[in-house]
């Protein structure tokens, strides 16, 4: 097999993979660990720490001292600023041909999952982003990636809702186009950062960042893309269940942000009419009603009146004004 032999520093181009790290001291040692495994060897990990109360960075500065750069943030920045902290810091210090954006509640059993990303990328410099699939520990495909469509409402729906995938039956193999990158482990082209520019700020603290970047890379004449012989394990929402285990209030707080960003998304891609007429509505109908079972589809037997409605209605107002605030602030991606 080709990717079995020695892979030479001089052949494959640098790749800088940051790992964005909030309260994961019992994720973080098993990610790092399986990451510097990766059979690639011109690459560097930096961590960035958002200000982690627990023992994250104690772990990683015992385990990894010399192994990875660690960046601590005074304060939690959310994905997109904390992700732009590293970003910033590897096209500085590195100046590597590709970087990286990993969660880290990831682990890599697929030693060449790298190498195989940067051999596509390679071949074709249309692909400015590109992302392995997404599995369960147990081996099942959790995440492909698919098609959004142009149809507002459809979209507004999917990036809502969150709905799971069609089940597989058998592995995807070969190179998938999408319309959303996944999110927690995309392969930039530095080029891309470059000229499409870093992650929007607006969408902090988390939510949407990746499918407002996925919209952006196709303006720029770009594709993104799923290499689908690479497979990662993906934990899936870690961060964001310790963030609402730790506070149940969270809760609300990320239906929110996801309202906010969904409707800055729309105003900034489909306009302030369509936003009204079309995302408004479907906004509307995801704060009033939710699935029973997280795991299956939209269906009538499936929808549930969500509770906190008094309140849910307030965020709601609250996040459209926000919203329509954020649209006329310059975007922060520089």
């Amino acid at each position: 097999m080709k990717c079995m032999k020695r892979i030479s520093k001089s052949r494959y181009p640098l790749v800088a993979l940051i790992v964005l790290n909030w309260n994961g001291e019992k994720i973080i040692k098993d990610c790092l660990n399986s990451l510097l495994k990766t059979r690639y060897s011109n690459f560097k990990v930096v961590v960035v720490d958002n200000a982690s109360t627990d023992k994250s960075v104690e772990i990683i500065k015992k385990h990894f001292r010399n192994k990875v750069d660690l960046i601590i943030n005074r304060e939690n920045l959310g994905f997109p600023k904390g992700m732009n902290v590293g970003i910033r810091y590897v096209l500085k210090k590195y100046k590597p041909k590709y970087v990286g954006l990993l969660n880290n509640d990831l682990l890599f059993p697929d030693k060449f999952w790298l190498l195989k990303i940067v051999k596509a990328m390679e071949k074709d410099e249309r692909i400015g982003v590109a992302s392995p699939i997404f599995i369960f520990p147990d081996g099942r495909i959790q995440r492909v990636g698919e098609k959004l469509g142009s149809n507002l409402a459809s979209i507004m729906i999917k990036v809502l809702t969150a709905l799971p995938e069609k089940e597989y039956k058998k592995k995807p193999s070969g190179i998938k186009e999408v319309d959303v990158f996944l999110g927690a482990s995309p392969i930039i082209r530095r080029e891309v950062l470059e000229k499409v520019g870093l992650l929007d700020e607006r969408y902090s603290p988390f939510l949407l960042e990746e499918v407002e970047y996925s919209y952006r890379l196709k303006i720029h004449g770009y594709k993104a893309v799923t290499i689908c012989d690479s497979e990662v394990i993906h934990l899936l929402h870690y961060s964001m269940k310790r963030m609402i285990k730790e506070d149940p209030k969270k809760d609300l707080f990320k239906v929110y942000v996801a309202t906010r960003n969904a409707f800055l998304f729309s105003l900034e891609y489909f306009g302030f009419v369509k936003s009204l007429t079309v995302a408004l509505p479907v906004i509307m109908f995801a704060t009033f009603f939710g699935r029973k079972e997280k795991d299956k589809g939209l269906s009538l037997s499936n929808l549930e009146l969500r509770k906190n409605l008094g309140l849910r209605v307030y965020l709601l107002i609250k996040a459209i004004y926000e919203a329509l605030k954020l649209n006329r602030v310059k975007p922060g991606v520089t």
